[in-house]
């Protein structure tokens, strides 16, 4: 579960597999030599798990024999065939499921078998690359809202499992790829009914392995939401692309934002679900988007820093390069042409050289369990979730932290520190999570309000300041931390004074930025300006030094270990033995930091990092640390 295993296991490191010869087409182009070429070029690189696909359209080729739309004909035998063969007749007469695929699909299961590779299986393979591939039978059907639609499925879930359970190799069952793709016209309930109904198919067939989500771009509310697939599914998957993430290709691939998406998203998803998170699918969209010569550092960045926030496997979109493909989505879209680890004649790219460079480390250091956590955001129903959270996580890794989320409808996690960021709208949070945070603040605990013009009860008790008027006016707030000059920009202005508040931050203007409550035996600090929105939105919001607030916030917490730096992310996991593992990833230009170590504790190993005194000297932009108590 997640945030309670203290084991380390093995690291899945890998890609999502289609055939180098026909990609999504390869079971009706199914080339045995080929496919073992493939598996033994990849397993060679260091590749331990691939996630594979049954095409829907082959796997279940299932089709009406249509006739007039007559009630006499709706009463009509043998309607829905395989090819001229009514199901009676073949091998699956419930599901239509293609005998002839299935055997090539174990042998594809053998192949990966006989070179050590683990697979990831996922069944509504519908959705792929951007073009659907479905039954002829189920066409023009609500794939996710319309009982006939669902019992096929089921159907084709049920009789697939059956034939193939009894490979050892499988490792995870999967919903399919990216359901939430097959039909947008579906509301919240429908969603949690199909997925309960396919994950109750799959696990009536096979209660072993676990189930995982197989989707992207899921948020808290509305269709597909994380507490949803949370109840029914034991993994949440993310396939974070810049691209195709708000707020994530503001910078090119290299810079820190992209570096940390897929961490950020990853530690959201599985905070938020409190289940383990797999990064599932992750490439760079090709040499349009950032050139193969530059893509073995965006990879290696983005796995090490998805590895320190506790996902348990890393897969790359996708196995082979795409190109030569005269069918769609290939021929008329750029970017799924050339996202390979290898090109299609298994020459490999610079991508899975660096995988193969790493994959020694991955196999010591293993998957890590999730690191401990300096601070709980509370994300309201009334934010941009993402936005915050994407913003707090950053701010997060310059203050050398790592924050933990929990939305508004859950019960509130417990810590000793709260983030409760850019508060909006007439009803910013319920009165049930003010009245939690409040009584944890006066029990000891530190709360930290960031404000986008939100309005919360009991204000001027929690934060000891008095409202005197607000303002709809645009405007940027600046301000200093020592020497140095700070700027925000505002969407309106909160106008404060200090009833018993402290202020810490004036603005430029003389008004109020940053104030500390006591309050029982805890503090409240009120930030006046939207800083995780803001952050999130900035273009290279590393250099705006706005982490410095969440410094001020965390001030008082100390670590085991600390690094002086706000380009180096640092991560603290507790292990099962007693020790801490602390993972650095530097981005840094130098490579010597000042570190700490809390007194107590020593290093009792280093990967890739030597140490001397108080100064790190990095020999990788990763290191791998185990620290314990004397």
């Amino acid at each position: 579960m997640y945030g309670v295993d203290m084991k380390k296991t093995d690291f899945l490191i890998g890609c999502n597999y289609w055939a180098s010869n026909a990609g999504a087409l390869m079971w009706r182009h199914f080339d045995p030599q080929i496919v073992e070429k493939d598996i033994e070029a990849l397993s060679g690189y260091g590749v331990n798990c691939i996630r594979i696909f049954p095409n829907w359209e082959d796997f279940q080729p299932i089709k009406k024999a249509h006739k007039p739309n007559t009630e006499y004909n709706k009463l009509s035998p043998f309607l829905i065939r395989t090819e001229e063969r009514p199901l009676l007749y073949e091998k699956f007469p419930e599901s239509g499921l293609s005998e002839r695929q299935v055997e090539n699909f174990k042998f594809l299961l053998e192949t990966a078998k006989k070179y050590n590779v683990k697979v990831i299986v996922a069944f509504i393979t519908g959705w792929m690359s951007g073009r659907l591939f479905l039954p002829e039978a189920l066409n023009g059907m609500n794939l996710i809202a319309d009982p006939e639609a669902i019992l096929w499925e089921r159907a084709f879930i049920k009789d697939m499992i059956s034939e193939i359970k009894h490979y050892d190799n499988i490792i995870a069952w999967e919903l399919g790829n990216e359901c939430n793709c097959l039909d947008y016209q579906v509301s919240e309930k429908e969603t949690e009914l199909w997925i309960s109904s396919i994950e109750s198919a799959i696990r009536l067939a096979d209660n072993t392995r676990p189930v995982y989500s197989g989707m992207h771009g899921a948020r808290v509310q509305g269709a597909w939401n994380l507490l949803i697939q949370s109840k029914y599914l034991d993994v949440m998957t993310t396939h974070p692309y810049p691209a195709f993430t708000s707020y994530c290709g503001i910078e090119h691939l290299r810079e820190m934002r992209a570096s940390l998406h897929s961490a950020a998203e990853t530690a959201y998803y599985a905070a938020i679900a409190r289940k383990p998170c797999l990064v599932e699918e992750i490439g760079t969209l090709g040499p349009v988007y950032l050139n193969d010569e530059y893509a073995d550092e965006y990879f290696e960045r983005a796995l090490f820093t998805s590895l320190a926030v506790g996902t348990p496997g890393f897969l790359w979109w996708c196995a082979f390069e795409q190109n030569g493909l005269n069918f769609a989505p290939y021929d008329t879209v750029t970017m799924e042409q050339n996202l390979g680890l290898m090109y299609r004649n298994h020459q490999p790219k610079p991508v899975i050289k660096k995988l193969k460079e790493v994959s020694s480390d991955l196999k010591e250091i293993g998957a890590l369990p999730t690191p401990q956590a300096d601070a709980v955001v509370v994300l309201a129903h009334a934010s941009d979730q993402w936005k915050a959270a994407y913003g707090a996580f950053m701010l997060g890794v310059q203050s050398g932290r790592f924050v933990d989320y929990c939305y508004e409808e859950q019960l509130l996690k417990s810590s000793d520190y709260y983030i409760l960021p850019c508060i909006r709208g007439s009803s910013a949070l319920a009165a049930f999570i003010i009245d939690a945070l409040k009584e944890r603040v006066l029990n000891g605990a530190k709360l930290l309000i960031t404000n986008a013009g939100g309005f919360i009860g009991g204000f001027e008790e929690l934060t000891g300041l008095k409202v005197y008027g607000r303002e709809g006016v645009s405007c940027k707030k600046s301000f200093k931390i020592g020497k140095r000059g700070y700027e925000i920009a505002c969407g309106g202005k909160l106008l404060i004074t200090a009833s018993k508040a402290k202020v810490l931050i004036k603005d430029d203007n003389g008004e109020i930025l940053l104030s500390e409550n006591k309050l029982g035996k805890g503090k409240v600090l009120f930030f006046n300006a939207p800083l995780e929105d803001f952050y999130t939105e900035s273009y290279k919001p590393e250099d705006s030094g706005l982490h410095e607030i969440y410094k001020l916030f965390f001030a008082e917490k100390e670590k085991e270990f600390a690094v002086e730096s706000d380009r180096c992310m640092v991560t603290t996991h507790e292990l099962e033995d007693g020790k801490l593992a602390v993972m650095l990833n530097n981005y840094d230009k130098n490579a010597c930091l000042k570190f700490r170590l809390k007194a107590g504790y020593e290093i009792v190993k280093a990967l890739h990092v030597e140490t001397e005194g108080d100064e790190l000297t990095f020999k990788k932009k990763y290191a791998y640390l185990e620290i314990e108590k004397r």
